[in-house]
């Protein structure tokens, strides 16, 4: 749906406050996309299939020329979404219903439209809903962590109330952060909350801060307040999207079929700026692997898994500007999966 040339998100508070959802950030942005391209949210009653172009898709990422493997990356994605599932708690009756987020996915080669359909089951989370987040989709093509956009949704729909308390494992759950990695406070702070903060702070419609509740020495509970910022210009198009196009040679062509398996993502990298050797390559999939659950969802291509976790950390890359040494630095980031 469009206000004011916006493409805008509707979401039930209940779809965002009571489920439990793991999603990459690649996904969530389809995800959006897809529901944004809903005519009437608040008055429809059924979905409608919805098309787009891969390219508008891309487009929102600040990416203009499309390469075969930024193509087969989001072919492989749209699957891998298709094959998801989502938990919708709701306590308060005793039950929990598992929904599919979208069905029946096509695509079409010769002119890279993608027909799509949003599941049933979703109809009371995206129609005719009375407690909602209304957000700009930009919004999350804007953010880099995925963490970010998961917090952001959470927060707008505490808007009203003007503040929200979490304990610290609840929130972990609601944002999809609750990994073994940041069983630790002060890594999880550092990695996904002050990040997820910073970036809802400069690209979004609300402004955050936290304070911190200790149980003796542990953070055991964050309380959160939200403010509305007052003057956020929603036709703004200067802002730098999640994928930086860091000069015009960047889509030149290039074989990769030296890579061998390794081609969808090593395309993938170096349309993200990212121009890696075979032997590279490699280093990057055995680092990645050490991170990877074969027996997760068996139903995706373990060596898609891999592709969606190096891929995940390279779009972290663009928050910290003074990376100067790419491969190393996504290495690092793959080594000790940082978020």
């Amino acid at each position: 749906m469009k206000e004011n040339g916006e493409l805008m998100v509707y979401k039930s508070n209940d779809l965002i406050q009571k489920s439990k959802f793991s999603l990459s950030k690649v996904e969530i942005q389809i995800i959006n996309y897809i529901i944004s391209q809903i005519d009437s949210p608040l008055y429809d009653r059924e979905f409608n299939k919805i098309q787009f172009n891969i390219k508008d898709f891309y487009n929102l990422s600040g990416v203009d020329k499309i390469s075969g493997s930024a193509y087969q990356y989001l072919k492989n994605t749209i699957k891998t979404l298709a094959d998801k599932s989502v938990w919708v708690n709701f306590p308060e009756e005793g039950r929990e219903t598992l929904i599919r987020w979208i069905e029946k996915p096509e695509i079409n080669k010769q002119s890279g439209m993608v027909t799509i359909k949003l599941d049933d089951d979703l109809k009371p989370f995206l129609l005719n809903m009375n407690g909602y987040i209304k957000a700009q989709l930009s919004y999350s093509f804007k953010m880099q962590s995925k963490y970010s956009i998961r917090l952001y949704e959470l927060l707008k729909s505490w808007e009203k109330a003007k503040s929200k308390h979490f304990e610290v494992a609840e929130l972990k759950t609601r944002i999809d952060a609750d990994q073994k990695s940041y069983e630790n406070f002060g890594i999880f702070r550092k990695k996904v909350l002050d990040v997820a903060v910073s970036e809802i702070n400069e690209y979004t419609d609300i402004h955050v801060t936290y304070d911190e509740e200790k149980t003796g020495k542990k953070v055991t509970g964050i309380t959160f307040r939200i403010t509305v910022k007052e003057d956020v210009d929603i036709n703004n198009d200067d802002s730098t999207f999640a994928i930086d196009i860091e000069d015009s040679e960047l889509f030149k062509e290039k074989d990769f079929k030296e890579y061998g398996e390794n081609d969808v993502f090593a395309g993938m990298l170096y349309d993200m700026g990212i121009e890696i050797t075979v032997e590279e390559a490699e280093l990057l999939r055995a680092e990645a692997a050490r991170h990877i659950d074969p027996d997760e969802n068996p139903a995706h291509p373990y060596i898609l898994k891999i592709t969606d976790y190096i891929i995940d950390k390279a779009s972290l890359m663009k928050a910290d500007k003074s990376v100067k040494h790419k491969f190393k630095w996504l290495l690092s980031a793959v080594k000790g999966d940082w978020k």
